[in-house]
């Protein structure tokens, strides 16, 4: 609000936030309901018993977990710092402001482009369309969403050679009595 005012963009972040707070917590809600249970076991009866256990698995944690919560609040502030650096590289004047711009630009570009077949060109669009609330020209608006691009591909190879390589122990389940 503070970079756009009452725009169509701050209209966009406040709903993709609503949306995703609601939608999780409503759905770590439905995994503890036994009638969804009931539901799913007799709509399909193969996944009955699956059903039943994950359930008694979900309804452990609270539904708002507070430390999957801060996990990923500390993955968004490191995002934050991503594309703050990521916007400097590209000529931009970075401010904590800018900075989180550019990450709720990057939030919607993700959820905009789960419609588009390949996400072709939603995280340059959505970047090019918000150059003068970024306080930057198109092209180094663009350039932002190419470099996070760039990033991706760097970090993709290396998030598939890590599995293969660094084997982890896997503890044992309890034995049932």
């Amino acid at each position: 609000y503070a970079l756009t005012g009452a725009s169509g963009m701050t209209l966009l972040l406040l709903v993709h936030a609503a949306v995703l707070l609601l939608g999780g917590v409503g759905l770590r809600a439905l995994m503890r309901a036994r009638g969804a249970g009931r539901w799913m076991e007799r709509r399909f009866r193969h996944l009955g018993r699956g059903a039943a256990s994950f359930q008694e698995s979900a309804r452990e944690a609270p539904v708002l977990a507070p430390r999957p919560t801060a996990a990923l609040l500390a993955g968004r502030i490191l995002q934050i710092a991503q594309y703050a650096l990521l916007a400097h590289a590209a000529g931009v004047d970075v401010s904590t402001l800018r900075a989180l711009f550019a990450q709720g630009l990057n939030l919607i570009a993700l959820a905009a482009g789960t419609l588009v077949p390949g996400q072709l060109g939603v995280s340059e669009g959505t970047f090019l369309l918000s150059a003068e609330a970024l306080g930057t020209t198109e092209a180094q608006a663009m350039t932002i969403a190419l470099l996070a691009h760039g990033v991706q591909v760097l970090f993709v190879p290396i998030g598939t050679i890590i599995p293969l390589v660094w084997k982890a122990k896997i503890p044992e389940a309890p034995a049932s009595p």
